[in-house]
């Protein structure tokens, strides 16, 4: 069929029309999937952006509140780690509920009175994370097999015709075993008596009896630097590990002239004795003695080097604890190296920076004792001063001593240039902080092994001490327990209340408290009339 070519046209351009009008429908239909397509992502962004942005503010809200946690956990473990600054004051106790001292019993009448005291430690443990409850009966539980060195030294004592009930000397026999409050035949002359009770001729005729003190006492778990001055005195500074009572270096005795014979007295002259010094001969083979009722030590005892198995390797065991919570190390800084005070002896020569106004006169003080380089101030009247160097003095038991260098407190000054020297130095408290150890005391012993001044805890507290039952306080004279039979507080004037010395060479009586003695039965200054051995190295 022949067709005309103006229908052809006509039928080509429709043709082409119905395929423009199919592609632009396609292209719609393609435009608006595309625009549901963007609208639904964008809707799905949106919902997702939303939802991550809520996801967001949850994660960070739940980081915050995780973020509190970690907090509030690393405040809590900052309250532990300050607890446990000192973990020794938590762990180095001896406790002991069940095993009772030999010879030293309750004190009364009744029959639980009538039982053996308990020994060491009862009960140490921290109450609110503020402090340590300590309680304790203070009988240690010492025991030794006797030397013939120390054997020796008892029956050598310059007033052993007086000193014991029967006879001139001890009772034993070289190799006994020797414990706590045993019978060594002394005659005490305490006047509350040393009966078979109270440990019957253990103790010489100075020192009172021990008796079953009940301590009950704060220490602070997180020691804190007092940045008050806050001078340590008469009385217990501390705890040993075993309970025994930490004194410092005075007896309370100072001494006075009295037409050229010098003795201690408690309003005596400017020179204070030190108890490891006058009272040399009034103490124990453990080095300790009792100041109404508080057995106590002013210095290392080997016996309680003993009861904490401290053998010099490496830096000294934990021996006990001061009232403001520092831990007191024995004498070892490392292993055969002793820790060194820096409080020096005095030189009285005349053209010394620390002398006086001539060769071995005690008749000035220094200006500052915590710093020896700063002199000395003016001549003291003739009522204060002190015996001359290589004088003799009697102490209150009735022993006689000679003033030599370091005799007495005034006797000594800080070298604040010492710790420069190396760590084993330590600082006016008698402590320092070094390595893996935080801030604590020393023991400090001379190169002998006898004790040098300060021998525990310096003239003041490094800490602060508790408000609420502490073991002392700034000044001193605080009862050595609580609730106990007796409070074991030495006297304002002086630990060895009522003593006088006798006549005729005979020991005073009296219940003698305890300055810091010297060794274990040590004879600290030069005793008259005979050589002993160093009293710190009796029972080493």
């Amino acid at each position: 069929m022949n067709l005309h070519p103006l229908v052809v046209l006509s039928l080509y351009t429709a043709l082409l029309s119905l395929s423009a009008c199919e592609e632009s429908l396609i292209v719609d239909d393609k435009e608006d999937e595309q625009s549901i397509v963007d609208e639904t992502e964008t809707e799905t962004e949106t919902e997702t952006e939303t939802e991550t942005e809520t996801d967001t503010a949850l994660e960070v809200e739940t980081e915050t509140e995780v973020g509190t946690e970690v907090e509030v956990e690393v405040e809590t473990q900052t309250e532990v780690e300050s607890e446990v600054t000192y973990p020794e004051l938590l762990s180095s106790w001896l406790i002991n509920n069940s095993e009772r001292s030999t010879y030293i019993k309750n004190g009364g009448t009744d029959s639980y009175a009538q039982q053996l005291a308990l020994v060491n430690v009862q009960s140490a443990l921290s109450d609110d994370g503020r402090f340590l409850r300590l309680q304790a009966t203070g009988i240690p539980n010492y025991s030794f097999n006797i030397s013939q060195t120390q054997l020796d030294w008892l029956n050598n004592r310059p007033n052993a015709n007086s000193d014991f009930r029967v006879g001139s000397g001890t009772n034993v026999n070289e190799g006994d075993e020797i414990k706590f409050g045993a019978d060594l035949n002394y005659q005490n002359t305490s006047p509350d008596g040393c009966d078979s009770g109270n440990g019957l001729g253990y103790w010489p005729p100075g020192p009172g009896c021990p008796e079953n003190v009940n301590k009950n006492s704060n220490i602070p778990l997180i020691p804190e630097v007092n940045t008050q001055q806050c001078e340590t005195g008469l009385g217990a500074l501390g705890y040993a590990v075993n309970g025994t009572s930490i004194y410092g270096w005075g007896d309370g005795m100072s001494l006075k002239n009295n037409n050229g014979n010098w003795s201690a007295d408690p309003q005596g002259g400017a020179f204070q004795t030190l108890a490891p010094n006058a009272e040399a001969y009034d103490v124990d083979l453990c080095g300790g003695h009792a100041a109404n009722g508080d057995y106590h030590h002013h210095f290392n005892s080997s016996c309680l080097s003993s009861a904490v198995a401290d053998n010099n390797q490496g830096h000294s065991d934990v021996f006990g604890f001061a009232a403001d919570g520092y831990p007191i190390y024995g004498p070892y800084h490392d292993t055969n190296v002793l820790a060194q005070s820096c409080w020096v002896a005095r030189d009285y020569t005349v053209n010394s920076t620390n002398g006086c106004g001539a060769d071995g006169k005690r008749s000035c003080l220094l200006n500052d004792k915590y710093d020896i380089a700063a002199g000395v101030g003016s001549e003291l009247s003739s009522e204060l001063q002190g015996p001359d160097i290589g004088e003799s003095y009697s102490s209150l038991s009735g022993n006689t001593f000679i003033a030599n260098d370091g005799e007495f407190f005034e006797d000594y000054g800080f070298d604040t240039s010492c710790q420069t020297h190396g760590e084993q130095y330590l600082d006016e408290f008698n402590g320092h902080q070094h390595g893996d150890f935080n801030y604590h005391y020393h023991i400090t012993l001379e190169t002998n092994l006898e004790p040098k001044f300060p021998y525990m805890i310096g003239p003041k507290f490094k800490g602060v001490l508790p408000d609420t039952d502490s073991i002392s306080q700034c000044g001193g004279v605080m009862m050595g327990g609580q609730g106990g039979d007796q409070q074991g507080a030495e006297q304002q004037n002086g630990e060895q209340q009522g003593e006088k010395p006798q006549q005729d060479g005979q020991q005073g009586s009296g219940s003698q408290g305890g300055g810091p003695q010297q060794g274990d039965g040590s004879q600290g200054g030069q005793q008259q009339g005979g050589d002993n051995p160093p009293p710190a190295q009796l029972n080493s």
